[in-house]
């Protein structure tokens, strides 16, 4: 019995790693996008010219273009660190928020501001932070 109790609580630390990881990689988009934003283009030079959005030069992301950035980008968390299902989950997060199915359409509406885009990644962010809360709180509490 104690042996299938460690299975489920290392299952849980390791599901609750995820959502932190994601939460993670949602709070490094946030911050491509707090130094700059963009519409029409997945990130920008200083000139307004679309570049790469991982480019040395990028300086104004878009919001499909910053997790480009946070996962790619030079200041990317190290290759191999950030586990695959982390993606999925902050993906997930983004989907419970935004209920436009294409990021890119969600980011150049013309009436979308910087400030919102912020605010949903926060409220992303959280969102996977509750939940490894919630993965890690004992099954009684659940």
């Amino acid at each position: 019995m104690g042996g299938s109790l460690g299975r489920a609580s290392d299952d849980a630390a390791s599901r609750a790693e995820v959502e932190i990881a994601a939460a993670g990689l949602l709070t490094g988009a946030r911050e491509y996008l707090r130094e700059g934003w963009c519409q029409g283009a997945d990130a920008t030079d200083l000139l307004g010219q679309p570049v790469h959005p991982w480019s040395e030069q990028a300086c104004h992301w878009s919001l499909l273009g910053a997790i480009v950035a946070a996962l790619d980008g030079p200041r990317a968390v190290p290759a191999g660190q950030l586990p695959l299902p982390a993606l999925a989950v902050a993906m997930a997060a983004l989907a419970d928020l935004i209920y436009e199915p294409s990021l890119v359409a969600w980011n150049d509406d013309p009436g979308r501001l910087q400030t919102t885009l912020l605010d949903m990644l926060d409220r992303a962010s959280a969102l996977c932070l509750a939940r490894a809360q919630s993965t890690n709180a004992p099954a009684h509490l659940q």
